[in-house]
């Protein structure tokens, strides 16, 4: 059993690998398209005299776009680490023999990655659902569904 562990990780592990080394580099350029979108918002913002009704839409765009921008944030940081404990249980089974290793932890390496890919895909869901928000496309029907959800807030905005 040991040995099987060790050669999937040597063998599945680099496309896990490829895959959030491709995902952080889509959320480093989702994250700079948010930083202008949210520059441009404020200085959009600014721009209006004050009592425009103008300005509370954009005020509700901007803390939308800032909520969205948190999380790829974060989704970009459990990114890497995913990206780090993939690389290591990779490095890890490949090394094993020759540092007699215990397979169990490849095992543990791997599951540290897995834990941060599963909270990188809840932290997408989180995102398309704020997406949403910001265009309003929400149905009130699905908006009041939500009501006691305790993400609600985030589609208040």
């Amino acid at each position: 059993m040991g040995i099987e562990l060790l050669g999937v990780g040597a063998v599945i592990v680099p496309a896990f690998v490829s895959a959030f080394g491709f995902a952080a580099l889509a959320l480093d350029r989702q994250a700079t398209r948010l930083r202008a979108r949210l520059g441009e918002a404020d200085a959009a913002r600014v721009a209006l005299p004050r009592g425009h009704p103008g300005r509370g839409v954009l005020r509700r765009r901007i803390v939308v776009l800032s909520r969205r921008r948190d999380l790829g944030a974060r989704a970009l940081l459990l990114s890497h680490g995913a990206l780090t404990a993939f690389v290591a249980c990779w490095l890890l089974s490949l090394a094993a023999p020759a540092l007699h290793a215990a397979p169990a932890l490849v095992a543990v390496a791997f599951a540290a990655g897995a834990a941060q890919a599963m909270a990188v895909a809840v932290l997408a869901a989180l995102s398309v659902s704020l997406r949403a928000a910001g265009r309003g496309s929400l149905r009130p029907r699905r908006r009041a569904a939500l009501a006691g959800d305790p993400f609600s807030s985030l589609l208040d905005a």
